[in-house]
């Protein structure tokens, strides 16, 4: 290509700190913008585009490729683009997954086993399950960042309740009380899930999950560009507000954990986005987390659309621009195929 493809991405805001100190490598133009700055009848895009490093205003035609950066479970704006630009010339068509969806697309396949059980939430099953000597997870379907999840058990007469700490937030010796506080929690959002606690691998009185960012490449093929662990405040059950970002290797060697499970994660991850971007796509990139139970069982905890890959400048700088560069490969790569 003799002209630069404009490459859109598509934010809910739109930043002069993106790509701050990151050398856009790949010979393209690339713009930001917002859905309140796309004209539809004229086929026109408002927003900033980087020139030298700066991001300055201008107008465009529309992009040849838009990476989708909206954290949304719509696909309106995303589908309307590709129809407006060419089939598959969007990706990551939305982010915010869901995670009883997300956990069906798995249920037919060879990942099923890694996946944790998970229903809608539903206060029968809840009761059910405690009143078994079993310990739950109550959590958003959607997004959360560790918001909104509960902890519950029974011990003998009393239900007891737990916000990201092993110690209990409140005890209740009946139903009712504990469905008040239940339904208190759950009023910002409530679409729940339920799923079984699982007791994780802990590093001394830390739990942690390991992250793998799978993204495409500048050839279209999935590749894991990056990893990292998050180690949780002590006595916390939840890694969302980690105390300490470190490769995987790190803790695998730390733990004397076989190195094998670590090319086993990455093969999984890599499956998995095959498998979600069937079911769901067109996507570019998504990360999976996971969780090794106490007795060496592998879990997938979760998998996420929009990764925050600000968490990777806690393992290199140049890991840190690989994981926004390469969506940008990938562009490049379908503007021209």
């Amino acid at each position: 290509m003799d002209k630069k493809p404009l490459i859109g991405l598509l934010c809910s805001n739109i930043s002069t700190e993106a790509y701050k100190n990151i050398d856009i490598e790949p010979p393209i133009e690339l713009m930001q913008f917002t859905p309140e700055d796309i004209n539809w009848n004229d086929k026109r895009i408002s927003g900033l585009i980087l020139e030298n490093g700066v991001w300055k205003k201008g107008i465009r035609d529309f992009p040849v490729v838009v990476y989708n950066r909206c954290y949304t479970r719509s696909t309106g704006i995303t589908r309307r683009l590709e129809r407006y630009i060419g089939q598959g010339k969007v990706f990551n068509i939305y982010t915010m997954f869901d995670k009883y969806e997300t956990y069906n697309f798995f249920y037919d396949s060879r990942l099923a086993e890694y996946m944790i059980p998970t229903w809608p939430y539903d206060p029968i099953l809840l009761i059910r399950k405690l009143s078994n000597g079993e310990s739950a997870l109550i959590k958003p379907a959607k997004g959360s960042l560790g918001s909104g999840v509960i902890k519950l058990n029974k011990i003998g007469n009393e239900y007891f309740a737990y916000l990201q700490t092993v110690y209990p937030d409140a005890v209740f010796s009946t139903t009712r009380e504990l469905f008040f506080y239940i339904n208190k929690v759950m009023v910002k959002n409530p679409y729940y899930i339920i799923q079984p606690f699982i007791n994780f691998m802990k590093d001394e009185d830390s739990v942690f999950d390991m992250r793998f960012l799978v993204q495409k490449n500048g050839d279209g093929v999935w590749q894991i560009t990056a990893d990292l662990c998050r180690m949780s405040f002590d006595d916390f059950y939840v890694t969302n507000l980690a105390y300490e970002i470190i490769p995987v290797q790190d803790v695998l060697k730390q733990l004397d954990l076989d190195e094998t499970i670590m090319t086993q994660m990455k093969d999984i991850s890599i499956e998995a986005a095959m498998i979600i971007e069937e079911k769901a796509g067109p996507f570019g990139e998504l990360c999976v987390d996971f969780g090794i139970e106490e007795n060496g069982r592998l879990w997938i905890i979760e998998i996420n659309g929009k990764p925050d890959k600000s968490l990777f400048k806690e393992i290199s700088h140049e890991i840190y621009r690989k994981a926004l560069i390469t969506p940008l490969q990938y562009a490049e790569y379908l503007a021209i195929h």
